[in-house]
């Protein structure tokens, strides 16, 4: 039996991220020659993967979401047309680069964040493009900063899947949201504190179509939660809920976690952390035109 048959795709995934990153810093300091190694090595396990046998369609599903890790090849293509020799350089340091530390545990590194070992089952991989690259940039530098994000544009373009993409980069479960006008402030209320409590990104879709009277109430609570990110606190109330991150998530135990919340502005949107921040979770909104 291979590891394809016998290992859950999120480990697969981890490893093939854990591994590249390692081949691809050690590769780095050889420049252009070291790099072209690397791409043809790279090509090499495509090569493997598209003609791996297999009938059975969890294996076929684990195969296409390896096949879409192709964007490694694409990586290493950025770094030879910026000429990048350095691992510190801002053309590697913008990837979504993993390690595997002393202790066994992979951490995250993009805005220093430890990526936990909440089972994400076996999704679809999202094509990775360049604007893939600069919406997570964008939304986990807000994350570190104790923010939220807003992808914003027309429907049908990705925003939403590119938020539960970067939820499963993370290990983190990602709830959607749908918002319309019969949701208020108090409804809002009651997610705001279940996504404190279970420890879960928010995604909220149609995030504009909510009544300009209840956004200004919303944004209020989603300061508050904000505020005790970034104040590492504890506890905050939400909807004159007084709300907490479970005691296994709390800094005392482990380490400080990360939240982002999503702005007033409208529409859509670990176990990770954020090594500066730290607990209820992350409401990400996402936006259309």
């Amino acid at each position: 039996m291979t590891d394809i048959e016998r290992l859950p795709l999120q480990v697969l995934c981890i490893a093939q991220y854990v591994a590249f990153t390692r081949e691809c810093e050690a590769a780095l300091p050889g420049g252009k020659p070291a790099l072209e190694k690397l791409k043809v090595s790279l090509f090499q396990r495509l090569g493997e993967l598209t003609s791996y046998p297999t009938n059975v369609p969890l294996s076929t599903l684990k195969v296409k979401a390896l096949v879409l890790l192709i964007h490694n090849m694409d990586v290493v293509d950025q770094l030879l047309k910026a000429g990048t020799t350095w691992p510190k350089d801002w053309q590697w340091c913008k990837q979504l680069c993993y390690y595997l530390n002393q202790n066994g545990a992979v951490t995250m590194l993009m805005v220093s964040a430890e990526l936990d070992y909440t089972y994400q089952g076996n999704a679809p991989k999202l094509v990775h493009t360049p604007l893939t690259d600069k919406c997570y940039l964008t939304l986990t530098q807000a994350m570190f900063m104790g923010y939220g994000g807003n992808p914003y544009g027309p429907a049908g373009r990705g925003k939403t899947e590119s938020v539960k993409a970067l939820g499963n980069a993370f290990g983190q479960q990602v709830l959607v949201f749908n918002c319309d006008e019969g949701i208020d402030s108090k409804s809002m209320g009651r997610i705001f504190v279940g996504l404190v409590k279970c420890s879960a990104w928010g995604c909220f879709h149609e995030f504009n179509r909510l009544l300009p009277d209840q956004l200004s109430e919303i944004s209020q609570q989603i300061q508050i939660i904000q505020g005790a990110i970034m104040g590492r606190e504890l506890q905050c109330e939400v909807n004159d809920t007084p709300t907490s991150a479970p005691a296994s998530l709390r800094p005392s135990t482990r380490r400080a976690r990360a939240t982002a919340a999503a702005p007033s502005c409208p529409t859509t949107s670990r176990r990770s952390s954020v090594r500066s921040r730290w607990p209820s979770r992350t409401m990400i909104s996402s936006r259309r035109s």
